[in-house]
């Protein structure tokens, strides 16, 4: 999981993103945020590796994850010693990712690892609700295959014997992938899945302790009160009549909720409760009663009665909890209760959208209570800081200005969660999403206030004064490049920032096809090439250095090399919208026409909104002499945008040639 590299005459690691490809198909394969630290530790330096999922990785943005909160919490308390917070938390993995990483890891000697996990127990590898690989309960089998994995040859030979399956083919889609694959909590598979994780995060303890280092076991906090069930279940046995009577209860419960009629609405749930205890939704809706009744002591066990019996299951349960619980005893382990500090920072002690985005991922603000649990935790049980405490503690304000968590980023993220996260399943069939979703609408209004020229100055003022302070942490670089490139349209400074991040994290192949877009908006499109090339190099499966070095292709008029970097773009994400178009207009011109048609189908079948590609598939059939067809692509594209002057335009043009009237 780790590379060697030089950086500054030093020997260093850094994070090989191959690493994920042991537990992911080819397309599905995720990223650790880039990491770089030196290979020998400093006299003085204190390591701090922090091992978990994607709410330990940050979460919808890791330069503000809990790790970078605590790391400035250190630096600021104890000026006098030298830091290394090393986040290798990454998205989709569980504890049978983690105890590899574990083992890596303890070969370069950290004072303390600390674990956050639990998510994904269940929906990521080896899970019983996973998409990424055959469920099985012998653990031993697992570890041989990851073994096996290890090697080129025994990923091509898993893939090959592996069952094809749909989600994956398609590419990464999220949670969304995992809705046909629920699992009740009686489910016998889960005891499976409590035993791999009780052994899993056993074995990440005994290989940490083996290596020096303080063990803290974090218990997992999950929003409670904004985060309905994704799935509910029915109890098994239930005879037709009663099904019937419990869904008579249950609309009626509903409906008396939606008026206001609280105690009636209650009394129905009830009712639909004493016929089938095994509805999440129906015990979210009693937590949701209580507590708008203020009765908040009712409401917490209701709210965490529904949690466990979410058929998706994508929040660590009880069992998870109680497993880090019952291992953290021993002289180098320790129980950090975040689950619980979490629920005492919320009001009324119910975690809702004040600490976390959406079911599990931390806001700054819940980041920082983790933060400064942790380091409350390492001061007081971590030799290397007894009596060593001569700075400040900082505030949650002071860590948002250090790691410039500006007014951009809060409406960059919440653009992200709502307009991309949001939109999707399983959140839409969630209860109350409607009323959330209006909800989060009217502050996304407010934070739209920071696109005005003044307000992006002093975001873009702020970043440079973190910059000035911290001027090593190449993820201010990278965050200042976005905005930048993104909301200011200085392609030059952008580019400049992207060189630091290169300088700083040399493998960072995100920052690589970054700096390529703004050398490509200079002009500079030889150089532009360069970088691409080198991204792809290091990240081949990424899609985005691929599109971006077809679209200078194209630009130059290299039809073919455009083409060949247009199909690689799909084959790493399939359906991606804006790769049909240019694609089929650079096989048009080639008098590739069926296979344009057949692009601009593929891309209407993964994008069935896109109007202008309905449009062009609509003149591709009339040149290869499909009228019928075309109208009907026409008409399909007028219906999606009624008020496109230019696709009306384009349909009259093409059918009056032929003497066909417009469609209706």
């Amino acid at each position: 999981m780790l590379t060697p590299l030089v950086v500054d005459g030093q020997a260093c690691l850094t994070n090989n993103n191959g690493f994920s490809r042991l537990f992911f198909p080819e397309t599905l394969a995720r990223e650790f945020d880039p990491f770089v630290f030196p290979a020998k530790k400093g006299s003085g330096t204190i390591r701090v590796v922090v091992l978990g999922e994607s709410a330990a990785q940050g979460t919808p943005d890791g330069a503000y994850a809990f790790s970078r909160i605590l790391s400035r919490l250190l630096e600021s308390a104890y000026p006098e010693l030298r830091f290394e917070v090393i986040n290798t938390g990454m998205t989709a993995i569980n504890s049978h990712a983690i105890l590899p990483i574990a083992e890596a890891m303890s070969r370069y000697r950290p004072e303390a690892v600390v674990v956050y996990m639990g998510n994904n127990e269940v929906v990521g590898p080896y899970g019983a609700g996973t998409v990424f690989s055959q469920w099985t309960p012998h653990r031993g089998l697992i570890r041989a295959g990851l073994a096996l994995r290890r090697y080129r040859l025994g990923q091509w030979l898993s893939d090959g014997l592996a069952r094809p399956n749909p989600e994956t083919l398609r590419g990464w889609g999220g949670m969304q992938m995992f809705v046909e694959h629920q699992v009740s909590a009686d489910d016998p598979r889960l005891e499976g899945v409590y035993r791999h994780f009780e052994a899993n995060l056993e074995a990440i303890c005994r290989v940490s302790e083996r290596a020096g280092a303080r063990v803290l076991l974090c218990t997992v906090g999950s929003n409670l009160r904004d985060c309905p069930p994704f799935a509910s279940g029915h109890k098994a046995g239930l005879t037709e009549g009663q099904m019937a009577e419990w869904k008579r209860l249950f609309e009626q419960g509903v409906e008396l909720e939606r008026k206001g009629q609280l105690a009636e609405a209650v009394a129905a749930f009830a009712a639909a409760w004493a016929i089938d205890d095994r509805h999440a939704e129906t015990a979210f809706r009693l937590g949701r009663c209580a507590e708008r009744g203020q009765d908040f002591a009712a409401a917490g066990p209701w709210y965490r009665r529904a949690r466990q019996l979410d058929t998706l299951r994508f929040r660590a349960d009880d069992r998870i909890n109680e497993i880090v619980r019952e291992k953290a005893t021993g002289t180098n382990r320790m129980l950090v209760d975040t689950a619980t500090i979490l629920e005492q920072a919320s009001p009324n002690g119910l975690t809702g959208r004040e600490l976390f985005y959406e079911h599990v991922h931390l806001t700054f603000s819940g980041n920082f209570v983790v933060a400064r649990t942790i380091f409350e935790s390492l001061g007081k049980r971590l030799p290397g800081l007894k009596d060593k405490r001569t700075g400040s503690i900082l505030t949650e304000a002071q860590c948002a200005e250090s790691l410039a968590f500006t007014p951009y980023d809060q409406f960059r993220i919440a653009d992200e969660i709502l307009n991309q996260n949001l939109v999707k399943p399983p959140f839409t069939a969630q209860a109350y999403h409607a009323e959330q979703v209006a909800e989060l609408n009217k502050e996304f209004e407010i934070l739209k206030s920071v696109k005005t020229p003044e307000s992006l100055a002093a975001c873009s003022a702020a970043y440079q004064r973190a910059i000035e302070a911290h001027p090593g942490d190449g993820f201010l670089n990278w965050k200042y490049g976005r905005l930048l490139a993104e909301e200011m349209a200085d392609y030059a400074a952008a580019e400049r920032q992207y060189a630091l991040v290169q300088l700083r994290l040399p493998l960072f192949h995100r920052a690589l096809t970054a700096r390529g877009q703004m050398l490509a908006q200079l002009g500079n499109n030889q150089e532009a090439i360069r970088q691409f090339v080198r991204a792809i190099e290091l990240q081949p499966n990424n899609y985005d250095p691929h599109y971006q070095l077809a679209r200078v292709f194209h630009k130059q008029g290299h039809a073919f090399e455009a083409i060949a970097e247009y199909r690689k773009t799909l084959h790493y994400r399939p359906g991606y919208a804006p790769v049909y178009n240019p694609l089929a207009e650079l096989l048009q011109k080639r008098g590739q026409v069926d296979e344009a048609i057949a692009v601009c189908i593929e891309g209407t079948s993964a994008n069935p909104q896109d109007a202008i590609l309905f449009c062009n598939l609509g003149v591709l059939l009339d040149t290869a002499g499909r009228p019928k067809d075309a109208i009907q692509a026409f008409k399909r594209a007028m219906e999606l945008a009624p008020d496109s002057a230019d696709i009306r335009r384009v349909a009259e043009t093409v059918l009056r040639r032929r003497g066909i009237p417009m469609p209706r």
